[in-house]
């Protein structure tokens, strides 16, 4: 008993040792990390007045810090160990007599913007392994400026506030005791990002913005209790982070940090080199939610007690009973649009509102979350007999207009993309659009056209190459199958849902089956078929060809099937589903089996009023492992207007980083119109679509790649 005692007693120590270093791997920082091509290192301590006083240079397991704004030498770190993704650092710096260890760890919170837990830099050995538990957030973000021009993140919060300031250096702004409010408002409809509306040149801080300053949200993430969000101005790479509590109240102070340091409640951080709390320099935003019930709202309660003259009239509308609120000079009809994750639209006739044979549409959505009404332009064109194409325009705030309504909501002006890297993910150009498909009734197909089958060489988001071949159906012109070869099985199904083996066995080749439903011209020579996956109804999809390069087609996700099609796939501003070199076969068809019984999108509850439920996806690949996500809106036909269970769907879709999600909100809005019934239950569908009779999301699906 003794002598087992005293062997376990020696070997113990031996097995600590084992165990530590079993979890410490051959260590070289995350390839995200890595000094790219273009040789731009990170930056660190980033200041409002564009200075950065710190470049990080990662290589393989070298770090090396270079001091920007002073001659001192520069810091030499190697990996030592991994533990899990935490890295424990070694000093290499020939001047250094004493050793020095630290532990971090880098989480990667956007393509350019990367955060930094620290351990406290220690001497003589004291660290030999890492514990996650003793690192400490570095609220001084890295980032790289040509990478975070190509991030985006939807913002975190919607509604919009009254706004006071006060400045870390100057204290209260002087505005904040005029009658008229600043105004914070987020996210109001989709893709608008952050604006802050500060009134007047004399009421803007020292913080580098316009009067109305839009921003982008390029990263967001949650710690301690608050919300961080990184914006970046639309047309340069000032950056700022916003910190606010992630239980929204309407009344809360927000942080506005005008230097690139996102820091927490605790003020005893670890915040670098050579900096603390007192040097950051920020904004305290007091954010008072205020409620625009309608158009005839007075911006501000101190109207009550104003003059009613000049500006002051178009400021106080209610109080000064300013006729624009839709009782003379709009004709509300009970006609509503909804489209997931971008917003509500409501028609409404001005007087020099377009024809309506011109399909172009003014409309208004209202919030009751504090964001002022809005007033868009809808575009819709038909592009086959059971699919539309719908134009987003950008949108204009309802106290910024006050005459010629029409005019200035349906503006050629209007219609442009959002700033990259949002560009036409909800609005398009004025000749650019989204695709619209019935689902009930089942749509009508229209013929393919390809003329000939082809044998193809495909090539996938990831660069590798697969042949399968693509051809029509001899009996039904208006289906195709697009099929791979039995040895391309893996790689199908790994990176191109929704390819399938019929038997599921490894010799069989991998197909899937789709219906043509609407072709049309691209730019120039570019031909568009839009087709939907005869096994899964959610699944659409568009094949571009072009008749200057008749060997070459693409396979886009069915929301960017537009003009831009071709020239922006072929010049990498688009990265397609799958690129095909095409050959002609000696056969114009090939014979398959019959179309399989149409698919049933899965059952989901519905939001309450709501009656029925359209699903869409599809998907495209995104950069750097992010995901492109799928959205769609439904047009139910009310009882009054034709077949209720008539819907179309419109497949769109948003990419961002982040995990599978399913959406569930958007409450029905369905009105009765006064447009005749048509004759053809879908001609009918489309003609609600297109006079914008009705309205009705239910369920908004993200697909992760």
């Amino acid at each position: 008993m003794t002598t087992a005692t005293s062997s376990l007693h020696y070997l113990l120590p031996a097995c600590l040792c084992l165990l530590v270093h079993a979890t410490a791997h051959a260590c070289t920082f995350p390839d995200f990390l890595q000094l790219g091509d273009d040789g731009e290192p990170w930056y660190s301590h980033v200041r409002y007045d564009g200075s950065r006083q710190y470049a990080y240079y990662v290589r393989h397991n070298a770090l090396e810090i270079r001091h920007m704004t002073s001659s001192d030498p520069a810091l030499h770190w190697a990996c030592a160990a991994d533990f899990r993704g935490t890295f424990l650092l070694k000093r290499t710096d020939e001047d250094t007599e004493d050793e020095y260890s630290a532990c971090v760890r880098f989480v990667r919170r956007g393509q350019g913007v990367v955060q930094m837990l620290w351990t406290p830099e220690a001497r003589n050995e004291e660290w030999e392994a890492c514990d996650d538990k003793d690192l400490v957030p570095d609220p001084w973000l890295l980032v790289s400026f040509q990478r975070v021009m190509r991030d985006y993140a939807p913002s975190p919060f919607s509604g919009g506030y009254s706004m006071r300031i006060t400045d870390s250096d100057s204290g209260e702004n002087a505005c904040n005791y005029i009658h008229r409010p600043m105004k914070l408002e987020s996210d109001c409809l989709g893709g608008e990002g952050i604006l802050f509306d500060f009134i007047a040149q004399n009421c803007l801080p020292t913080a580098d913005m316009a009067v109305k300053q839009r921003t982008l949200t390029v990263a967001t993430w949650s710690q301690g209790g608050d919300d961080f969000v990184v914006l970046r101005r639309p047309a340069d790479v000032v950056l700022y982070c916003l910190r606010l509590p992630s239980v929204r109240e309407d009344h809360m102070n927000v942080f506005l940090f005008r230097d690139l340091a996102c820091l927490p409640h605790a003020e005893s951080l670890l915040l670098g080199p050579a900096t603390r709390p007192r040097d950051v320099k920020y904004l305290v935003l007091h954010l008072q939610k205020y409620l625009a019930t309608s158009l005839c709202d007075d911006e501000y309660p101190q109207c009550s007690a104003v003059a009613c003259d000049g500006v002051l009239r178009h400021e106080c509308q209610k109080s000064c009973k300013t006729d624009v609120d839709g009782y003379h000079h709009v004709n509300i009809s009970e006609s509503d649009l909804s489209i997931g994750a971008v917003g509500s639209f409501r028609c409404v006739l001005f007087p020099d509102s377009p024809a309506r044979k011109n399909r172009l549409y003014t409309t208004l959505s209202t919030f009751s979350n504090g964001c002022r009404p809005r007033y868009t332009c809808l575009k819709f064109k038909r592009l086959g007999p059971s699919a539309l194409r719908y134009t987003l325009s950008r949108s204009v705030v309802w106290s910024d207009l006050d005459s010629s309504f029409g005019d200035v909501i349906c503006s050629d002006s209007q219609f442009v993309p959002d700033p990259e890297p949002i560009g036409d993910l909800y609005r398009s150009q004025e000749d650019g659009g989204k695709p619209i498909i019935s689902l009930q009734p089942a749509p009508e197909r229209v013929p393919c056209n390809l003329h000939s089958s082809f044998s193809i060489a495909t090539t996938f988001p990831n660069g590798s190459l697969c042949h399968g071949s693509l051809f029509e159906h001899c009996e039904d012109s208006s289906r195709l199958r697009i099929e791979f070869h039995a040895d391309c099985g893996q790689l199908v199904s790994a990176d191109t849902h929704p390819f399938t083996s019929p038997h599921g066995g490894a010799t069989r080749p991998v197909h899937a089956d789709f219906s043509c439903l609407a072709r049309y011209e691209g730019h120039s020579w570019e031909n568009l078929l839009l087709l939907q996956n005869d096994a899964d109804a959610r699944d659409a999809r568009c094949l571009v060809t072009s008749q200057q390069d008749v060997s070459e087609a693409v396979v886009v996700v069915a929301g960017q099937c537009d003009k831009n099609s071709w020239n922006y796939a072929r010049a990498g501003l688009r990265a397609p589903l799958l690129a095909l070199r095409l050959r002609p076969d000696e056969f114009p068809c090939k014979y398959l089996p019959p179309p399989p019984s149409p698919a049933t999108p899965p059952s989901h509850p519905l939001p309450e009023g709501a009656s029925g439920v359209m699903t869409s996806q599809t998907r495209r690949p995104s950069e750097a492992g992010g995901f492109t996500t799928a959205f769609v809106f439904s047009l139910t036909l009310s009882p009054s207007q034709g077949d209720p269970q008539q819907r179309l769907s419109a497949p769109y879709q948003e990419s961002h980083d982040g995990e599978k999600t399913a959406l569930a909100h958007r409450p029905e809005l369905s009105a009765e119109g006064n447009e005749a019934r048509a004759a053809s239950a879908t001609s009918s569908t489309l003609r609600a679509a297109a006079a914008c009779l009705l309205v009705s999301v239910a369920v908004c699906y993200w697909i992760a790649r």
